[in-house]
Order: structure tokens, then sequence, then C-alpha cells
């Protein structure tokens, strides 16, 4: 398990505690709120939406570290999701190999194929209402 899978591992974790503080209901609500995301996705016809949704829930749970009492996830999510719409495929899901194939020694590496998220997340808050932080 290489490092990003176990920082995303712990970052999704601290979503789903965000969520409820109760662990069955908390991955109720995550799965509840992923299956909103994947939906929002398809109505809006973007490639791949459950790759989107996992993008937008990551990126919520990364937002959620800086430690800003009271966030709303699911609006956090959403706003994250509206920021992703128009953005390119995930890469995981554009891939041309083949299901099982290993991972190809020249692709980039996690955080690079996810620079272009920061902006996106950073620009939809910034366009969110003071009240729609909380």
């Amino acid at each position: 398990m290489s490092q990003d899978t176990v920082a995303e591992d712990a970052v999704l974790a601290g979503l789903r505690a965000a969520l409820d503080p109760d662990p069955e209901r908390a991955a109720r609500k995550y799965a509840l709120l992923r299956r909103k995301l994947v939906s929002f996705f398809e109505w809006n016809g973007a490639e791949a939406p459950g790759a989107r949704a996992d993008q937008a829930l990551l990126a919520a749970g990364w937002k959620l570290t800086d430690a800003t009492p009271g966030q709303n996830v699911p609006a956090s999510c959403l706003a994250i999701a509206r920021g992703l719409l128009h953005g390119p495929a995930p890469a995981s899901q554009t891939s041309t190999a083949p299901a099982g194939a290993p991972p190809d020694a020249a692709a980039p590496d996690r955080v690079a194929e996810n620079d272009w998220l920061t902006p996106a997340c950073e620009a939809t808050f910034d366009q969110l209402t003071e009240d729609a932080r909380e």
C-alpha cells in the first residue's frame, strides 16, 4: 500500500467522521453522499461519474483537514463537484491499458496528476457565501 493510498484512506476516514461520529451511520451517510454525487455527474453528462464523485469526496476530505469548524460536508462536496464538472476526466478512467495491467513507470505520480484540483477547489470555495461555508 503506497503512502498516497494511506493518506487518502486517513482523509476519507476523517470525512466519514465529520459526517457522523457513529461509524455505522457515517458509512451510510458517506455511501448516500457518494451516490448523490455520482447522480449529479451522470445528470450533467460527465465522463466517469463514479471517479469524479470519488475526486469530490477526496477533495472535500482534504478541505476538512484545514480545521475550519462547522463545515457542511455535503455542501462542500457539491461545491467541489460543480468545480470538477467541466474538468478533464480522472486519469484512472481514461487509461487504455487492460484491466489488471501493471502501472506505467512513465505515468505521472498522483500528486502531479491532481494538481489541477487545487485551483478548481479554491476557486469554488471563494465563490461560496459566508453562510454556505458553515
